[in-house]
């Protein structure tokens, strides 16, 4: 860069200049999930993403496990476009089928976009049951009846 004088004096800067453009910045509503699933009875669990950065986030992919037969999306898994500040919602369907009770089934959700960094939803689900059935006890007191 060369500035001049209307005099005629004359000198030359170098300048450096270094530009970062501006990202989206994904912000779930929860950065875990952990909760239970009745055992025979599907569960939706709605998760928001909002856009708190500065630019438009571009198409976003919610990419599940496919080892896991247990969870789903009870939405599209390619979300449309999010402005800064907007919010959108997501719903997983967690389906316990045919597992076992009282075990934890555990798992990450990817959430990604062309526009930013990508997040990340752990999940911790435990299988429960609601079956009922009856129990009987009996209790003898050995000492009373053999004495000492």
């Amino acid at each position: 860069l060369t500035f001049t004088s209307d005099e005629g004096a004359s000198t030359s800067f170098l300048i450096y200049s270094y530009n970062v453009a501006r990202q989206a910045q994904l912000t779930l509503s929860s950065q875990s999930i952990n909760s239970t699933v009745t055992k025979g009875q599907p569960r939706i669990i709605p998760v928001q993403i909002v856009n708190t950065g500065l630019s438009e986030t571009g198409e976003i992919t919610i990419d599940i496990p496919t080892t896991q037969n247990f969870v789903s999306l009870a939405t599209p898994n390619v979300m449309p476009s999010l402005q800064t500040g907007d919010t959108l919602t997501f719903q997983l369907r967690f389906d316990p089928g045919n597992l076992d009770v009282n075990i934890v089934q555990k798992g990450q959700i990817a959430i990604n976009c062309a526009n930013a960094n990508g997040c990340v939803l752990a999940y911790n689900i435990k299988v429960v049951s609601e079956d009922k059935g009856s129990l009987r006890v009996r209790v003898q007191d050995e000492n009373t009846i053999y004495g000492l």
